[in-house]
Formats: structure tokens, sequence, C-alpha cells
């Protein structure tokens, strides 16, 4: 499971339900980072899969006219075009998950909702509210298996700001059911939401990111994250650009699961730790490249077909001595190949 940022669809509405001309503004720019978030962020953008009928419902769907007004509103005319603004709504709601693909509830019905600070009697607009407390019910069911840091939420600007909103409602029609029950579930949590799409993703917590992770691409993006803060917290001005690139291949993974390296399991937190130190270029971590023995005995180095190069590394020195298999590729870019105890570890 990937950490997902849940956005309310108001946020596309155009023109935008901001009331004076700094929220409008910031609703403009928080379409533009949503639209690059969807296509290269390390997270779920997540949204209702009727979002686009709840906004033509209301009267806000974006159009030309409608993304022109807002776009004069708030004097950024000549900084952005309404063509700008129309792709950028498009590629959200094009590449943004379905929120209900996520949480795993294809419909539900929240009764009562009341929400501490209030955001629901500012959506006077029917299908706005309505919209809202669907969104605000999802969130809240996937915020209960997925983590709290997780999983939040992006509403529309204006308001004044809280880290965190609490909920209380009654959610029934739940299907297919949520915890056994498909009746009903009274819902009373809080959730945590955030301003922008960057300020979810400079949150995110690589080690619960790490925790969650399913298959290799959600474990990836583990490693790059915690790669990052390593170069981060060494005083590196640019930490994306001077991280290793690497692969974790579908065999590599198998090799995890033989060899108690998958996040949960016994050397899970020891493995990433590993791998994300190595992506960032630690001194503390000093691979050694693998060798073989020519015709004549000397040492030579183990080299693929294509030219990468083979090395090792202990991932733990105790126990069973797990330790890393990895390709250097031709472009310096890392290939991590297995994972397994000392001496039954093998590359291929």
């Amino acid at each position: 499971m990937r950490a997902s940022l849940v956005v309310e669809p108001a946020v596309l509405a155009m023109p935008a339900l901001s009331t004076d001309e700094q929220s409008i503004a910031q609703s403009i720019e928080t379409i533009i980072e949503l639209s690059e978030a969807a296509r290269e962020a390390d997270f779920n953008v997540c949204i209702l899969s009727e979002a686009e009928n709840y906004l033509a419902e209301a009267g806000l769907y974006p159009v030309s006219h409608s993304i022109a007004q807002s776009l004069a509103s708030c004097g950024l005319s000549h900084v952005y075009t309404t063509e700008d603004i129309r792709r950028s709504i498009q590629s959200i709601l094009h590449r943004a998950r379905r929120l209900e693909e996520i949480s795993g509830i294809d419909f539900l019905i929240p009764n009562n909702m009341q929400t501490k600070p209030d955001v629901l009697s500012s959506r006077e607009i029917s299908g706005i509210r309505e919209s809202l407390e669907v969104t605000l019910a999802h969130t809240a069911l996937l915020s209960s298996t997925a983590g709290k840091r997780n999983v939040q939420a992006l509403l529309i600007p204006g308001e004044a700001f809280s880290s965190e909103i609490e909920i209380l409602a009654e959610i029934t029609d739940i299907a297919p059911s949520f915890k056994g029950s498909a009746d009903q579930q009274e819902l009373s949590c809080t959730i945590g939401l955030v301003e922008s799409a960057s300020s979810f993703g400079d949150q995110l917590d690589a080690s619960e990111v790490w925790r969650i992770a399913e298959n290799e691409t959600e474990m990836s993006i583990a490693i790059a994250i915690k790669a990052r803060s390593v170069r981060t917290m060494s005083g590196c001005p640019a930490p994306r650009e001077n991280c290793d690139k690497f692969h974790l291949s579908a065999a590599f993974v198998d090799t995890m699961l033989t060899s108690q390296t998958m996040p949960n399991a016994r050397y899970g937190t020891a493995t990433f730790e590993c791998l994300a130190r190595l992506v960032a270029r630690s001194p503390s971590e000093a691979p050694s490249k693998l060798y073989k023995l020519s015709e004549t005995g000397r040492r030579e180095d183990v080299v693929r077909s294509d030219g990468a190069v083979g090395w090792r590394l202990h991932v733990t020195k105790s126990g069973e001595a797990i330790r890393l298999m990895f390709w250097r590729r031709n472009d310096a870019s890392i290939e991590f190949a297995s994972l397994g105890p000392k001496g039954q570890v093998r590359i291929d």
C-alpha cells in the first residue's frame, strides 16, 4: 500500500470556491502542483470516482469560461493561460487514483456527519457538501488501516488551516463490508490535513512507507525517501540529485521472502536501512567487489554480459549474517540482485 493524499473534489472547482484573491491564487497553484504530483510523486493522489459528477451537479465543473473567471479574479491571467489550468485539471482527473479503489469500499453513505473544526457548513452547495462528507468517510476508513501519517486530506484553501480534523458520523450501506459490518459503522476519529501536495510528500516517514509496502514498487519508494533523508541529514543541498538510481527486480523480492528481509520480517528494518544508505552513497557502507579466479589463478571481477560489475555487502554480521548481492551498471545505477545468509546467496 502506498501513502495516499486524498483530494476534496471542490479543490478542482471552477470558479474557485475560495472567497478572496489570495485564496483563489492559492487554489490555482494547488491545482498546478497536484497535476505534477499525480504524474511524479512518491504517493497516491486520490479523488472520488464521482468527482466530475459532483462538480457538474454544483455548476462548478471546470470549463474555459469559469477557469478564465478565476484567473482574472486573482490577477494570474498573465501567469497561466486558461488552457494551462484546463490541462492540469484534466491530468489530475485522469491520473489520480480512484479513492474507492484505494479504500476498498465501493459504496457508503455518511449520516449526521460533524467535524471539528467545522469544514462542512461553508460547503453550502448540495453536491459539494456531499462530496466532502463521502471523501472524509473514505479517508477515515483508509487511515484506520494504513495509518494516520500515511493518509491525509487536502481541502479547499481559504479557511484557517488545522493539521487535524475530528470526524463524528454514522456510516451505513457499506459495500463491501468493512471490518465485518456492512450495515453500520460509528465513526469517531481524527484524520490529518495538509496544505499542499509538497507538504504531504515532505512529511512522509520512510520507515512507515516501508512498513506498509507490499511490492517492489512500494519498497523502492520507501528506499528512495529514506536515501534522500540520509543525504539531507548529512547536509547535502540536493539530496535527490545525489542519490544513486536503483532497481528492485521481482527475482530480488523472491530472495527477500526466503531470507526474512521483507518489510515486516525479522531482518526487514536492517535491510531497509542498508539499502537506503547504499543508494545515498553513505560512507558507512563499504561494499566489496565480487571476484572469480581465472584459469591462471588470478582474481577477476565478476562482470555480466552487459558490462555490469558484481558487488557484495553485509546487511547483518551477527546471527545468520545476511548478505546483499548487487550489480553496478555501466550508467552507475544499482540493480539489487539477491539477499540471503552468507554462503547461500548468489548473484545472477
